[in-house]
């Protein structure tokens, strides 16, 4: 297998997991919750709608996710237990303002379909390059929001 392709595998992998866990924390926040890794790992397999390239290695690519968008400031948790299980995360300010919920203020148009509805509706749907695209947006937004709070012209 060409290392392109499996880039390009490891990073649908690492789209899909990024909205699966956006999807289920925003669906419990503020209430923090679990995250299984077989659990986890189960549901993704059985989604009919991931392809199956994507299911062979999603397994590996949730705690990863999980950790790097911890990381990145996205989510936090109490403690990672054996088998990639995290305890008590949420999203954090940052992961509420990328999934498009913060003050109209903050937002560039009260009208704009919050991401979290995108990602929503990028896991039901059957279009593959759906979920990458919402991630694209996600992590793009956050990015101007930081640039935003450093007083970064939006137009850099």
């Amino acid at each position: 297998m060409s290392t392109q392709r499996q880039e390009s595998k490891n990073l649908k992998a690492f789209d899909y997991a990024a909205a699966f866990v956006f999807a289920r924390l925003f669906a419990e926040f503020p209430e923090p919750i679990d995250l299984r890794g077989l659990r986890m790992v189960i549901e993704a397999v059985m989604d009919e709608e991931i392809p199956r390239e994507i299911k062979d290695v999603v397994g590996r690519f949730l705690p990863a996710t999980v950790r790097w968008l911890r990381d990145e400031g996205f989510i936090r948790y109490e403690s990672e237990g054996a088998q990639g299980t995290f305890r008590k995360v949420t999203l954090t300010m940052r992961g509420l303002t990328v999934l498009g919920y913060v003050p109209v203020t903050l937002k560039g148009s009260p009208k704009e379909e919050p991401l979290i509805d995108k990602l929503r509706t990028g896991l039901k749907s059957s279009a593959k390059a759906a979920g990458q695209e919402i991630i694209k947006q996600a992590i793009g937004q956050s990015f101007r929001l930081l640039l935003m709070k450093a007083g970064v012209p939006s137009d850099v």
